[in-house]
């Protein structure tokens, strides 16, 4: 009777056993996603490859791997962050995943986390910081931080003044096609910070270089210089081109100026409150993002060489 008992009580889990060996072949077990998986999956999101562009679900997913120590992932989350893209915009989030590649020695977070520090953004405004963190970035070739240094130079902020260096760094960073660096020499020359007289057109071409090479300052620039008439092909459609494009990369006194070309019709365009309300609108409100000083016009010498203590 025992004997019986006990086999009839292995048999429910035989049956269990058989039943599972059974089911577990016809499951497939599904691995989880590598961290560079999810970067490629949160990417298709983030550009709408092939799929609704979905910037929430990118930017969970682009945690997800950054939080595995994936670089790449860590850059566009503090990315994501400080744009306020598919989250609520964070700088000191930002920034903190910023140093979490720089500290890696990734050369394009070391060039973000000094911007962050030249601009006051997060943390106390600090240029000898900003110049630490760019020349980090520059040591490695980086044209975004070769060009920062070397505008640090020009400038004399948080290193000894020096236009000799500036121009060194800014023409390498310029030997990478960079626009910042193509941007940045045409204010030496604009300014004659390394020649004798200002060098108007050596700065206009330099900033067409830098304009189309997506440079939204040098696109204003160069939107400016059409409308009053400084090139010999200058038109008031290429003037409201360069404009329009200077505003969509988020440029604030583009947007500024389209308002007013909308307000009043300049450059042969008809009036449109409404066009001009809007640029306003979205003007204020790149103000908060862009963290610049408000810049002057460039026939008023807005690159002045005045040294901060």
């Amino acid at each position: 009777m025992g004997t019986f008992r006990s086999i009839s009580r292995l048999i429910p889990l035989l049956c269990a056993l058989s039943l599972c060996g059974a089911a577990a072949a016809e499951v497939d077990v599904v691995a989880p996603k590598s961290p560079r998986d999810l970067y490629a999956e949160a990417t298709r999101y983030y550009k709408g490859d092939a799929i609704p562009r979905d910037l929430a679900r990118a930017f969970g997913l682009y945690q997800r791997a950054a939080g595995q120590g994936h670089t790449a992932s860590q850059i566009q989350v503090a990315q994501m962050y400080a744009r306020g893209e598919g989250v609520q915009r964070d700088d000191a989030r930002a920034l903190d995943w910023y140093r979490k590649a720089a500290d890696k020695g990734y050369a394009l977070a070391q060039k973000a986390v000094g911007d962050f520090y030249r601009i006051g953004r997060a943390v106390a405004q600090d240029y000898a910081a900003a110049a630490g963190w760019y020349k980090k970035a520059a040591e490695q070739g980086y044209g975004g931080g070769l060009c920062m240094l070397g505008y640090l130079y020009a400038r004399g902020w948080g290193v000894v003044p020096d236009m000799k260096k500036a121009k060194t760094l800014l023409e390498q960073g310029m030997a990478q096609d960079n626009a910042c660096a193509q941007h940045y020499l045409a204010f030496l020359y604009r300014n004659a910070l390394i020649t004798l007289l200002p060098d108007t057109g050596k700065a206009t071409e330099l900033d067409q270089l830098a304009a189309n090479n997506g440079d939204p300052e040098a696109q204003y620039n160069t939107g400016y210089v059409n409308e009053l008439g400084w090139l010999t092909y200058a038109t008031d459609k290429d003037a409201l081109h360069w404009y329009q494009l200077s505003a969509e990369a988020g440029y604030p006194p583009a947007m500024e100026r389209l308002a007013a070309i909308y307000a009043n019709g300049l450059l042969k365009v008809k009036p449109d409150a409404a066009q001009a309300e809007t640029w306003q609108k979205r003007a204020k409100e790149a103000w908060t993002l862009w963290g610049e000083p408000r810049p002057a016009d460039p026939d008023t010498r807005r690159y002045k060489f005045m040294p901060r203590p």
